[in-house]
């Protein structure tokens, strides 16, 4: 098996960080007021999981710019769209391996959609969904239909694919093809 520059390098990285947070609980400033010195950041927190439990939690700054009230442990943090960054490195070691490809049209990718997927969807590639590139809407925006999943007791990976099938029903949001929008579906 053949290990990217890529993987090798992030695991290095991830080595120095989870060190330099050992090292910052005891030795103050901390990475983290390292990190965001010279930045509007408010507050950053980091952890080290270890086996499933929390080794070491680090917080530093405020919750909220202007305001008194300093971020703690236990805090709860938005991630935003980290997610997608996850997505597109997973997504990114199936390429490598030859399961996907990233010229790859949703049309071959999700052929149970592509007859009810807009036609402007169907040869969009791999590459331009993950790069923001495929003209989907920011979000879908009937707010019924999203409300709908607090309740749904399906297996997430079926209403994952209901979203998905939902979303690409949508018209896209710009007029010439691998124009930058972002999108939270894609």
């Amino acid at each position: 098996m053949m290990i990217s520059r890529r993987t090798v390098f992030s695991g290095i990285a991830s080595l120095l960080a989870t060190h330099r947070i050992y090292a910052a609980e005891s030795s103050p400033p901390s990475m983290l007021d390292e990190a965001m010195r010279g930045t509007t950041t408010p507050g950053m927190a980091a952890l080290v999981i270890r086996n499933f439990k929390t080794e070491r939690e680090l917080v530093s700054g405020v919750r909220r710019l202007g305001a008194p009230e300093h971020v703690a442990r236990g805090d709860r943090w938005h991630l935003g769209s980290d997610g997608k960054a996850m997505t597109a490195t997973l997504i990114a070691r199936l390429v490598e391996r030859g399961i996907l490809n990233w010229e790859s049209p949703l049309e071959q990718l999700l052929p149970a959609m592509a007859s009810t997927m807009h036609p402007s969807y169907r040869d969009v590639t791999l590459v331009e969904l993950l790069s923001h590139r495929a003209g989907l809407p920011e979000n879908h925006d009937d707010l019924r239909f999203f409300n709908s999943f607090y309740d749904d007791t399906a297996a997430l990976p079926t209403q994952r694919l209901r979203y998905v099938a939902t979303a690409l029903t949508d018209a896209p949001v710009t007029a010439k093809r691998g124009e930058p929008a972002y999108s939270n579906t894609g």
